[in-house]
């Protein structure tokens, strides 16, 4: 479930998403079913070889799982004024935001809007624009219309809950064709003197989001060893005169497959259980250079 807590503001003459009072029906309601990315079998690759940055070390091919066609004309005012179309017959994906009013604390300690009702949502890609319009229900005849500026058009990421009420989209369940390429990558992305850190992203052409980034420490022959997706690489790093690292050596070890991922929450799972793995590392690191450089007892 990919939950994002959208924090409330209003921007000009648009409101902010109002919590439904009465439970939605069933093309609204998650009951189970995933709103995450469906990997396409036998679509993953690796890219041994010398990287610079932002290098591609691994990427398969993803698609948005639960998928549905607008079968209505929608047609709304934007909050500057202007008019806003979505054909019948446009497709859209299913996400699972959630709303938390902030309190005097951040949005961490604030209130959980949708802790008792909380509505799937329906985004509608916009390519011509690099973004998406997300449909959030809030009862049977209202539902908000919010632009979205983060994430890319088939991985929308709204950063305000605040948009404009429009008409209620009629949704038919089916599966589409986006006609644009989504792909799950890992890449090298930035270079330290003695650390490099690796970025999982969503990819769509030219456009891309960052899934998260985590830190890699070379060993003293300036190599490490990488696994991502069930692969395992080893990375090789080539220094500048000041020590620098200018780029890096990529082996496959071990080929990657395509994994599954429930957006947000797996991300943030993966990413989490890989820092953990660091931390140990190190950790052991520590206590086997404590042990060589202590005395032996007689």
């Amino acid at each position: 479930m990919m939950i994002v807590a959208l924090m409330a503001s209003v921007s000009a003459c648009a409101s902010t998403y109002r919590v439904p009072r009465e439970e939605a029906p069933p093309e609204w309601r998650e009951d189970g079913k995933p709103t995450g990315f469906m990997p396409i079998e036998g679509s993953a690759k690796s890219f041994p070889g010398n990287h610079k940055e932002r290098g591609v070390i691994m990427e398969f091919a993803v698609e948005n799982e639960r998928t549905a066609i607008i079968t209505n004309t929608l047609e709304w005012t934007g909050p500057f004024g202007g008019s806003n179309i979505i054909p019948a017959g446009s497709p859209a994906y299913a996400r699972q935001f959630s709303l938390r009013m902030s309190s005097n604390y951040g949005s961490y300690f604030g209130k959980d809007m949708n802790a008792y009702n909380n509505p799937i949502e329906w985004c509608v890609p916009r390519f011509d624009k690099g973004d998406a319009v997300c449909i959030f229900w809030e009862g049977s005849d209202r539902a908000r219309y919010i632009d979205t500026s983060g994430g890319t058009p088939l991985n929308a990421s709204p950063t305000s809950p605040s948009g404009m009420v429009g008409p209620m989209p009629q949704v038919q369940e089916q599966a589409v064709d986006f006609g644009h390429q989504m792909k799950i990558q890992v890449i090298v992305d930035t270079f330290r003197s003695n650390r490099i850190t690796v970025a999982t992203r969503i990819s769509e052409g030219d456009d891309w989001s960052s899934l998260g980034r985590t830190k890699v420490m070379f060993d003293e022959g300036d190599t490490v060893t990488l696994k991502r997706f069930d692969g395992e690489f080893k990375l090789t790093a080539h220094r500048a005169g000041n020590g620098e690292i200018t780029d890096v050596d990529v082996e496959v070890i071990k080929e990657p497959k395509a994994g599954r991922l429930q957006t947000f929450k797996d991300v943030l799972e993966m990413f989490m259980a890989l820092k953990a793995a660091e931390a140990a590392k190190a950790a052991e690191d520590t206590d086997e250079s404590d042990t060589a450089s202590s005395p032996e007892e007689d």
